[in-house]
């Protein structure tokens, strides 16, 4: 069985750039079972200090 590396590291602002589509994406067609869609409120919300991001393989695959 192949080992598969991951890991986390810091987020920053510009994570925003690649997180914001990959979370609409994501997260869209759950929220509007209930409720409308906010296409701005995850840039309102989204805090770097307190979001690591996943890796796998060196790559970046999804945020706390």
């Amino acid at each position: 069985m192949e080992k598969v590396k991951f890991g986390l590291r810091p987020a920053n602002r510009d994570n925003i750039e690649w997180l914001d589509p990959f979370y609409e994406r994501i997260m869209r067609p759950f929220v509007e079972l209930t409720h409308e869609w906010n296409p701005t409120l995850f840039r309102e919300k989204f805090d770097p200090s307190n979001s690591p991001i996943i890796q796998l393989e060196g790559r970046n695959a999804w945020w706390f």
